[in-house]
C-alpha cells in the first residue's frame, strides 16, 4: 500500500473517493498514516492550487513560441537556456503581467486564502448531517421561466467567493466548451 502511494499516486487516487471504506489484511495497518497525511496534504495542495495558475500561464507563454512549444533534440540542449532567456525578456517587456502588482492586495488575499482554509467546512458539514451524499437525486432541466431566483453578483462578489480570479478568467473557456452547436447549453439543478 505504502509503495503504491508512494509511487503510483495519479492511479491510486482514480480509484479510491472519499468515504471510502478498505478492507485490507494487517500489513496494511501500516499504512494508515500515511493515508492520513494524504488527505491532509490535499487540503494544503488546494491553496497551492490557486496561485499555481500563474506558473501554469507563464509556461503557457512560453510554449506559445513555435520554437518552444515542442521537444527539441539533444543536441539543441546547450542552446535551450539561452532560448528561453531571449523569449522571456521579450515577453516580460512587452506582453502584458499577469498579475495585478498590487503587493498589499496580494497579500490580503494570501492572508484571506490561509483563514479560509482553516474554517469549518459548512456545507460539507450539512451534506453530512442531512444524508445528502447518500440520498439519490434527480437532475432537472432549468430554464428561464421556471429558474429559483438568485442574487445578481457583481464582479468584486464573485471575486470574493472564488479568493481570486482564476476561474473567472476560466469561465470564458468553460463556457464555450460545454455550449451547444446552437450556441446554447442545458442548466441543470437538482
Amino acid at each position: 500500500m505504502k509503495h503504491i502511494i508512494q509511487h503510483d499516486i495519479d492511479e491510486f487516487k482514480e480509484w479510491v473517493t472519499e468515504d471510502d471504506i478498505m478492507i485490507v489484511d494487517r500489513g496494511f495497518r501500516d499504512a494508515l498514516d500515511l493515508l492520513q497525511e494524504m488527505v491532509e496534504d490535499s487540503n494544503v495542495t488546494r491553496l497551492v492550487t490557486k496561485i499555481r495558475w500563474v506558473v501554469e500561464s507563464v509556461n503557457g507563454r512560453i510554449k506559445s513560441w513555435k520554437y518552444l512549444d515542442r521537444v527539441l533534440p539533444n543536441s539543441q540542449i546547450p542552446f535551450v537556456s539561452d532560448y528561453v532567456n531571449i523569449a522571456c525578456a521579450i515577453m516580460n517587456k512587452y506582453w502584458p503581467e499577469l498579475n495585478t502588482g498590487d503587493l498589499e492586495q496580494d497579500e490580503q488575499l494570501a492572508s484571506k486564502m490561509l483563514y479560509l482554509s482553516k474554517q469549518k467546512n459548512l456545507l460539507h458539514e450539512k451534506i453530512i448531517e442531512e444524508g445528502l451524499d447518500k440520498r439519490s437525486c434527480k437532475w432537472q432541466k432549468i430554464d428561464a421561466s421556471s429558474a429559483p431566483t438568485f442574487p445578481r453578483l457583481s464582479e468584486e462578489d464573485i471575486r470574493n467567493i472564488t479568493v481570486g480570479v482564476y476561474q473567472l478568467k476560466l469561465a470564458p473557456c468553460y463556457t464555450r466548451e460545454h455550449l451547444d452547436d446552437d450556441g446554447s447549453y442545458e442548466i441543470f439543478y437538482m
